[in-house]
């Protein structure tokens, strides 16, 4: 919600939870076909949020894969609330082996650390 954010007076939904909503979305499109030891990143978004959700409405994301580049794929994302469509996206997810991912972390807090 807006007013949780710091947008005082504004009880709908914050445009940074509208864009969590979307991942979540891409995220769980993709997951059934990656190999289980794989991840997804989110990499790339163009967003806009487009109408208001007031407090206690619902929404449901929709993401559909309209692209795939070797191991980046790129998505089209519709939110709605009971009413109209509030918001909609570009993005891009990023697929790696989690252990690939894990060691790139390590190599970064190894360097921070020292």
């Amino acid at each position: 919600m807006a007013t949780t954010l710091g947008n005082e007076g504004v009880p709908v939904l914050a445009t940074p939870m509208l864009l969590d909503l979307m991942e979540i979305a891409a995220a769980n499109a993709l997951k059934p076909s990656l190999p289980p030891d794989w991840v997804s990143l989110g990499v790339e978004v163009a967003m806009k949020h487009r109408r208001p959700t007031p407090l206690g409405f619902r929404v449901h994301a929709y993401a559909t894969i309209v692209a795939v580049d070797r191991h980046k794929v790129y998505f089209q994302i519709q939110v709605y609330d009971n009413v109209d469509l509030v918001g909609e996206a570009t993005h891009a997810r990023f697929c790696t082996p989690h252990n690939q991912f894990q060691q790139q972390l390590n190599v970064k807090v190894k360097t921070f650390s020292e």
